[in-house]
């Protein structure tokens, strides 16, 4: 297997299988192509855990200073389906992409809530870490350059572990945290460089979470990007207009999105923009930034 250590937990990966068309590590192929599925056994229980990876093809055994991004589910999701999100976008920019369970589809990494056992969110947050220590074992990973993201459940526990580790992460991006307010101590991470998306219209999660959040970001001058989504839910996503597909750019540093219409389709491209967000100079300014505060 795999093996590695993670910090906050231990315990080691078991190979299932072979897949992802000879790019890299070990474990079944998922249903999208280049997806592994792996698992391991998590010593707290003894349960069977299962989680994604995606390894560019750019990716080699030699490579090294490897960009890593560690990417979490919303509630009642898998693995797989918020690690297809980024695929493309991490294929290109030579990224790898791991998406842990966090020990159930509903263990809110970690964050408080009061609707869950707090042995079940102590779990979800160990999954994660132990996930993060596999990769770091088995591949020659950037310290400089690991990053967190995630949609709504997601979204939150990005955000909850960042602060947690703040100097653990690059970066951080959240599409419509699903967080309550004075949940994450943004002081924490007031270096680090915050990607955030929410759209105007989300009948789930209130876009005045993440105007909330904007609004304490500006107050400790933190460097962050925010794009509000006119007309978007939870999570579709407009700009400018129909038929228009996504894209980031750089000089202008923005995010447009379009509206088409379909939850998945909107759902893919908010995914792929917030990796080439990562892409875009943020390692560089995270980098500064970690040594201005340090």
């Amino acid at each position: 297997g795999a093996g590695g250590v993670g910090p906050a937990g231990r315990g080691g990966a078991e190979a299932v299988g072979r897949g992802g068309g000879g790019r890299g590590g070990r474990g079944r192929a998922g249903n999208l192509a280049g997806v592994q599925m792996r698992r391991y056994r998590f010593d707290e229980t003894g349960e069977m855990l299962e989680y994604a990876v995606f390894v560019s093809s750019k990716v080699r055994k030699d490579t090294t200073r490897v960009p890593l991004v560690i990417a979490l589910h919303g509630r009642g999701a898998q693995p797989a389906n918020i690690i297809g999100l980024v695929r493309d976008a991490a294929e290109r920019a030579g990224f790898i992409v791991a998406a842990p369970m966090g020990y159930n589809t509903r263990g809110w990494y970690g964050l408080q809530d009061p609707g869950r056992p707090r042995q079940e969110r102590e779990y979800s947050e160990k999954d994660v870490m132990n996930v993060l220590g596999f990769m770091r074992a088995e591949f020659h990973i950037d310290d400089e350059r690991i990053y967190v993201m995630g949609t709504s459940m997601g979204g939150a526990g990005a955000l909850h572990l960042a602060a947690k580790y703040p100097k653990l992460w690059a970066a951080v991006g959240a599409g419509a945290p699903a967080i309550q307010r004075g949940a994450v101590d943004f002081s924490a991470i007031r270096h680090m460089p915050v990607f955030l998306a929410h759209g105007d219209r989300d009948g789930a999660v209130s876009v005045e979470v993440s105007r909330s959040i904007v609004g304490k970001m500006k107050e400790l001058g933190m460097v962050y990007e925010y794009r509000e989504i006119p007309g978007g839910g939870h999570p579709q996503a407009r700009e400018i207009g129909e038929g228009t597909g996504g894209f980031t750019d750089a000089f202008m540093n923005r995010v447009v999105l379009p509206l088409t219409g379909d939850y998945a389709e909107n759902d893919h491209v908010l995914g792929h923009e917030i990796v080439h967000v990562f892409q875009y100079d943020i390692a560089a300014t995270a980098s500064r930034n970690r040594r201005r505060f340090n």
